[in-house]
């Protein structure tokens, strides 16, 4: 990641940290947006792990959803560019009763973490904030066991919201800002990062996407991506799978 970006998204979060979970995830759409991402990661990654496995996640910030994993019984290991942000996510976790949770921050460059010793890994709302992702892939294929099992999302290109998609990939940031400015990101078509997968040894299994009504309906279900469905995805949700050799 270059250096001005890097410290552009660290001062970004450092200062979003106490207010974070409040703007995002208190209002009505925020907490329909935390039951999505939950019943995405039940359907996508649960499913195949058993109760000892460990996850990785990437931008983990205030651990929403570290938390949750954790209380399912999992090992789950977070990272996260800003201090701000995972400092509340540590005493997030102090309480924990299920599982186990552990912080690390990160800012680019290899994971700290020893070859194949993760069962899976996931980033909700991340990989579009890191323009170096083919790089951050190939970290998450290493850390990854054979058979092992990456979930993330990207906003898509190829929807109803291209003009936005377009407005955002020319500026190379958010539409929004705080106090420390904007953040970089990038929407992404299909073909970048079907290619960064393929370039990895990561094979796509399971798309779902994000429908536009979500903000606006209690429990709503994911779409299937493909097709008519990926038109009207405004974020694809993908399941891919490290080879096995």
């Amino acid at each position: 990641m270059a250096d001005d970006i890097r410290e552009q998204n660290i001062a970004y979060y450092d200062a979003e940290a106490k207010k974070y979970d409040d703007v995002r995830y208190a209002t009505a759409s925020g907490r329909r947006a935390d039951i999505f991402h939950k019943k995405l990661l039940d359907e996508m990654v649960y499913a195949d792990l058993a109760r000892d496995a460990r996850l990785l996640e990437l931008g983990c910030g205030t651990g929403r959803l570290l938390e949750y994993v954790a209380s399912k019984g999992f090992h789950v290991h977070g990272i996260d560019v800003s201090e701000g942000m995972a400092e509340i996510a540590r005493n997030r976790l102090a309480a924990l009763e299920t599982g186990t949770a552990e912080i690390t921050v990160y800012d680019g460059g290899v994971l700290p973490m020893d070859d194949d010793s993760f069962d899976a890994a996931y980033a909700i709302l991340v990989v579009n904030l890191i323009p170096d992702y083919q790089d951050t892939f190939q970290q998450v294929a290493r850390v990854l066991r054979p058979g092992g099992t990456f979930f993330f999302n990207v906003p898509n290109l190829t929807s109803i919201y291209f003009p936005v998609g377009c407005y955002v990939n020319l500026r190379k940031k958010t539409t929004t800002s705080n106090t420390a400015g904007y953040r970089y990101s990038h929407w992404f078509s299909p073909k970048e990062w079907r290619a960064a997968l393929a370039d990895c040894g990561l094979e796509v299994e399971t798309l779902r996407g994000e429908p536009p009504y979500a903000r606006w309906i209690d429990d709503c279900q994911p779409i299937n991506a493909r097709g008519l469905g990926q038109l009207f995805s405004k974020s694809v949700f993908i399941k891919a799978r490290k080879r096995d050799s």
